[in-house]
């Protein structure tokens, strides 16, 4: 029997103040399907740590819904209750599966190592974008989708994903991302270009998902992770999103020319990557949010911006945004800018509000939901 992953408690709903659209929390649906159609079921726990390397587990879905690690411990990693399901068939290979599927801690082998990912299929998944989603540094892919029943935002794009029929990959890095700063400290020095691109094709030939259509998204070490792909294999992803992270003024990465469609969504009162650029909180240097953008604007050839004010949906956030959206010349590329004044390093959501977060992370913002915007992105550059 396959050994599965303990999941968030049916019992316990996700901690939102509101759904995302009018159906049931993720998770209640996980659970319905357990009570109805899975052979087993049981309470487990669940204490957010990294993954464990010899386990791959399959969970049936019907209606899905920091900083680096040397600045401040995870936040989003405590003990929950949690409910076990599972099943005893190994992972579907057909690109049509009678329902959704949940498959957490897969295992890839890499040159002898191995490297484990939680993946998201949706019940036709032949010819399907592919999103991967990177963790920022410090926690792991539990943590980062809300299955140790804390707030999640990133766990926002299972929900999406299930209604639009598209697969999610999140990775666990080794602590974090070998991204381009090559003056953070926390890096480890694993290929994780590799790593990912290997991802990709694991998925791709079991599922059938289009490999043209990958796209790369994470927030701050895994933001930076995301630059990193579009730099050095700019022909795996059709485009990506930085959250709450820039460009490296110490960069070791090799720098492509080739266009990459691109996405940066940073806060004005981030406490950890500085808004204007300079050192970040680990001592890496990073260029300021605008001229991260500008370098994107001239790489992709885009055209001038027009610009745009969000509603100030929670005005006790203490935060408004604005969309900058430079639009793809002929020949070009898109890049947009979602610049969050007051906003810190964490992602901005409606559903997902982020508590007992240390100070000098900033406020979160309540004024738009991060996935649902870096998908409509996604969905732009890929019509």
């Amino acid at each position: 029997m396959t050994e599965q992953r303990p999941l968030r408690s049916a019992s316990m709903p996700r901690p939102t103040a509101r759904l995302l659209w009018p159906s049931a929390p993720r998770l209640v649906s996980i659970a319905i399907i357990c009570a109805i159609s899975l052979s087993a079921c049981s309470d487990g726990g669940e204490s957010g740590t990294p993954a464990p390397t010899d386990a791959a587990s399959s969970t049936t879905i019907a209606d899905a819904g920091a900083s680096d690690a040397d600045t401040d411990p995870p936040t989003t990693a405590t003990e929950a209750p949690a409910t076990t399901t599972t099943t005893e068939a190994p992972a579907t290979t057909s690109s049509v599966a009678a329902a959704s599927e949940f498959l957490t801690d897969q295992v890839l082998d890499l040159g002898g190592a191995s490297r484990n990912y939680h993946l998201f299929v949706p019940a036709q998944a032949q010819g399907a974008p592919l999103v991967v989603l990177l963790h920022e540094n410090g926690i792991d892919p539990d943590a980062l989708l809300g299955l140790n029943g804390e707030p999640a935002p990133f766990g926002v794009w299972l929900d999406i994903a299930e209604r639009e029929g598209f697969a999610v990959a999140a990775p666990m890095g080794e602590r974090g991302w070998n991204d381009c700063r090559s003056d953070a400290p926390s890096n480890p020095s694993d290929d994780d270009v590799e790593f990912i691109g290997a991802l990709i094709d694991e998925v791709t030939a079991t599922y059938g998902t289009d490999p043209s259509r990958v796209f790369a998204t994470g927030l701050s070490n895994g933001g930076h992770m995301s630059i990193r792909l579009a730099e050095e294999a700019p022909d795996r992803i059709a485009g990506f999103a930085a959250i709450a992270a820039a460009d490296s003024a110490a960069s070791e990465c090799v720098s492509s020319q080739t266009l990459v469609p691109a996405l940066f969504m940073n806060g004005s009162a981030d406490g950890l990557m500085p808004f204007d650029g300079g050192a970040m909180i680990n001592g890496a240097m990073v260029f300021a949010s605008d001229e991260t953008v500008a370098r994107w604007v001239e790489r992709n050839g885009a055209a001038e911006a027009t610009v745009e004010t969000v509603d100030d949906v929670d005005p006790d956030d203490g935060s408004t945004v604005t969309i900058s959206r430079y639009g793809a010349e002929p020949g070009g590329a898109p890049v947009v800018f979602y610049a969050v004044d007051g906003g810190g390093h964490n992602e901005p959501s409606l559903t997902e509000e982020l508590v007992g977060q240390p100070p000098r992370r900033g406020p979160q913002n309540r004024d738009i939901e991060m996935a649902e915007e870096v998908w409509r992105f996604f969905t732009e550059v890929d019509s």
